[in-house]
């Protein structure tokens, strides 16, 4: 058999790309800003150089990412590494290092081969960015970084980096580190980096070009066995694992990079492959067989709030839990065409099916959450897919109304995506943990969300609808008239497109909004019906008069009542104009 040129995906390239200023910027030891962007034109130039032995990410049989928001975690590390030139002077090179993946807000998880050189001064990750042409992105200092020096063999050492700062609104994925590795042979997984897209096999690694956009790949679990006889080396199970091959995988520069299940759960990191890329599996160095090391490293750190994969019994929802799953689908309308999105991939501005038909923007997110995991209900019917969605977030339903999920049962009647008079019997419904937390808002407070007609909107009490003396008032309208401020900001004045969110994920617009409500509820719970009327009096005043301003700027925004109201003036100033020239001719005459 002959001998395959096995290597670790990424023996550092080196790049040299730092001009005198940058010289003079980038010293031994400077304490740059720790999120400074000053520096992104030398970040960008650095990945997108290939030299020498094509150190950059490099996906093969792969696609485009499009957005920034579908692999936020995904880091690329950019090092600077000092050496003494021939005249005995320090000087100082940039390096594209490796791909990386953010585990906590301030940690990113990568191979410890990527790190490994005597003479690296300097650390930077590039966040955000999966168009290196154009595009905003974070930079972000490190201020150390450690290796997994309890394994001997640096095909399987991982290495963690420090960063200065904590990335700003970028959400992190969570590493298997609980329980035993469930993986098995043939599930798929998804790797992506920058790179080489086809397969690469020039043994003098001179004619490799790289992409200039973020690439993914999804791949298949290989047998372990039959791998480490492609590599002709032992890989140790319990620490390793192949994926891909027959034209897909990673390529020189993908070490580090991550290797995701279909939660979204990082499993892998990639560590070496084989030069023909994409024919032969790539291994993976295995998360869950290092799960102490990254927990000891990162849980329980001096004044840091952990992750929440620190805890091995992630929480129920918050009070705010006004959420969805990500993966949850959608439908979208682009133009003419029609097509099933990921909540995990919506965009503000993005055109929503809400019922019968009708396509409506996502004006916001009242809750964007990625990498929060909580309990979800788990709604199935004969033919929609599963629905997971948090107990107080609302469905419609045939027989009572829009009412939160905790209140369905077995036997109830969905109202679905094609009509509100055509409904699906709720055949089971299950406790869940799944990861997201997602709550686009529609003009009309609705969306049509896996085939089910939702809500946009939580109920305040776990009950069908508001007892309000002889009355009972709906959760969906109080919902949808109490968030018409926010709406009014966001969705009528367009002032929301870079909204921010709180530490929960909570939209910093409605967060305010949503403690007022909350309070009055628990409130007047307390001091009984007298109160509790009084209150609620109020509050359906301002709720009416809400409802009524919407009304008014809903009909001055129609085209329709537009061009009656212009007809109107028109049909006013011709009959004045014509009645003063009669009055004219006549006082003539």
């Amino acid at each position: 058999m002959m001998r395959k040129r096995s290597s670790p995906f990424l023996t550092t390239t080196n790049i040299w790309l730092l001009y005198l200023q940058l010289v003079a910027a980038i010293t031994i030891g400077a304490s740059a800003d720790k999120s400074d962007t000053s520096y992104d034109h030398y970040y960008k130039d650095s990945i997108g150089s290939t030299d020498g032995d094509g150190g950059r990410s490099l996906i093969v049989g792969g696609s485009r990412v499009e957005s920034e928001s579908k692999y936020p975690f995904f880091g690329v590390l950019i090092g600077t590494r000092q050496y003494p030139n021939e005249f005995g002077n320090a000087t100082i090179r940039s390096t594209t290092l490796c791909g990386s993946s953010l585990i906590a807000t301030d940690v990113l998880l990568t191979m410890g081969t990527c790190l490994d050189y005597d003479d690296l001064v300097q650390v930077h990750v590039v966040l955000e960015i999966v168009n290196f042409i154009e595009g905003e992105r974070q930079v972000i200092q490190a201020e150390n970084w450690t290796i997994n020096d309890s394994e001997f063999d640096e095909d399987r050492k991982l290495a963690l980096v420090y960063l200065m700062n904590p990335a700003v609104n970028v959400g992190i994925t969570n590493p298997n580190v609980h329980g035993d590795d469930d993986m098995e042979l043939n599930d798929k997984l998804t790797t992506m980096g920058y790179g080489v897209t086809d397969e690469f096999n020039d043994p003098n690694l001179e004619n490799a070009v790289n992409s200039d956009f973020l690439m993914e790949v999804d791949i298949r679990v290989k047998d372990t066995e039959a791998c480490a006889e492609d590599y002709e080396k032992t890989l140790i199970e319990a620490a390793q694992f192949c994926a891909g091959g027959g034209g897909t995988g990673a390529c020189l520069g993908d070490a580090g990079g991550p290797a995701i299940d279909k939660n979204g759960d990082l499993v892998g990191i990639v560590s070496i492959g084989i030069i023909e890329c994409g024919i032969f599996p790539t291994v993976f160095t295995r998360v869950n067989g290092y799960k102490n090391f990254i927990k000891d490293a990162v849980c329980n750190r001096t004044g840091i709030v952990d992750p929440i994969w620190c805890d091995p019994n992630p929480p129920p929802p918050p009070f705010f839990g006004i959420c969805f799953a990500e993966s949850n689908q959608i439908q979208v309308k682009n133009e003419e065409v029609i097509q099933n999105k990921d909540m995990k991939d919506l965009s503000i501005g993005d055109m929503v099916h809400v019922g019968d038909g009708i396509y409506e923007p996502v004006y916001s997110f009242g809750h964007y959450a990625p990498s929060m995991k909580s309990e979800m209900l788990q709604i199935e019917t004969a033919t929609t897919a599963p629905l997971r969605i948090s107990p107080n977030h609302m469905v419609m339903t045939a027989s009572k109304g829009t009412i939160p999920a905790s209140q369905l049962q077995v036997g109830d009647e969905l109202l679905t995506s094609y009509s509100s008079d055509v409904a699906q019997r709720v055949q089971k419904i299950d406790s869940v943990v799944a990861r997201g937390m997602y709550a686009p808002f529609t003009p009309s407070g609705k969306i049509v969300v896996d085939g089910i007609l939702a809500s946009s909107y939580i109920a305040f009490e776990d009950n069908e609808g508001l007892e309000f003396g002889m009355m009972k008032i709906s959760h969906q309208w109080m919902a949808h008239a109490g968030s018409f401020p926010h709406r009014f900001m966001c969705y009528y004045s367009n002032s929301c497109a870079n909204e921010k969110y709180s530490a929960e994920g909570i939209a910093d617009g409605i967060h305010g909004s949503l403690m007022f409500y909350k309070n009055i509820f628990e409130t007047t719970n307390t001091y009984g019906w007298l109160v509790r009327s009084v209150v609620f009096g109020l509050v359906l005043i301002v709720l009416m008069a809400f409802t009524a301003m919407e009304a008014i700027i809903s009909s001055m925004t129609n085209p329709s009542v537009q061009t009656t109201v212009i007809s109107f003036v028109v049909m006013v100033g011709s009959a004045k104009f014509f009645h003063a020239n009669n009055k004219k001719g006549k006082t003539q005459q």
